[in-house]
């Protein structure tokens, strides 16, 4: 399994709205058709809240229809695994989404799933990974109301990210997991964020 991180291009984050550059695109098909002959699935993921200026506007048509193309675009160049992460974004409401949903939880449960039925019929059925604005247990905990509608309202077809106890977890224990598996009424898609240097660009990584 290998993830294009969001900060990979501009049009996975800095700059979602954007399209895929036409280099861009052949190296995903380049990408794809290697990872199948080796038994990798590449995972694309993008971030449409992190940098977003406007903000996203989970109940905008126009913001779904960006979205849904990307995932269609790539989706046609062989790559089958897509992440969808709202993870360090502002989680306050644009006013439009406040009036309509009345929270952030009940906003991204409605365009996740959005996205999902969508992507359901598309063929070979893609998978999809979600990553929950709280995706620590800590945060999890803090905000118990955020995390359990994620988990009850999102489709169960869909993985829920998860970086275990901290947003760099020196380590994750079983209880913690099964903890964090009944909040999201799934097993989590563990996010291994120990070894990243984007915080840390001074700490060697040594194995």
């Amino acid at each position: 399994f290998l993830m294009l991180c969001y900060s990979s291009f501009p049009a996975s984050g800095m700059d979602w709205r954007s399209e895929y550059t036409p280099e861009e695109q052949a190296q995903f098909k380049e990408l794809s058709a290697q990872g199948k002959k080796l038994g990798v699935n590449i995972c694309l993921s993008f971030n449409p809240g992190i940098w977003s200026k406007p903000q996203l506007v989970y109940s905008s048509d126009r913001d779904y229809q960006i979205a849904i193309d990307k995932i269609r675009t790539v989706h046609s160049l062989g790559i089958n695994w897509f992440a969808l992460c709202l993870d360090d974004i502002n989680r306050a409401l644009d006013p439009i989404d406040q009036a309509k949903f009345g929270s952030l939880q009940a906003a991204q449960v409605y365009f996740v799933n959005h996205l999902w039925e969508a992507m359901k019929t598309m063929n070979p059925k893609p998978k999809l990974i979600f990553c929950p604005s709280a995706y620590t247990t800590d945060d999890m905990n803090a905000h118990l109301d955020y995390i359990k509608t994620i988990g009850g309202g999102i489709d169960k077809d869909v993985m829920l990210f998860w970086t275990g106890p901290a947003v760099c977890s020196s380590s994750i224990d079983a209880a913690d997991a099964n903890t964090v598996a009944k909040l999201l009424e799934r097993k989590p898609f563990v996010w291994d964020n120990y070894p990243v240097n984007d915080m840390f660009p001074w700490r060697p990584l040594m194995s």
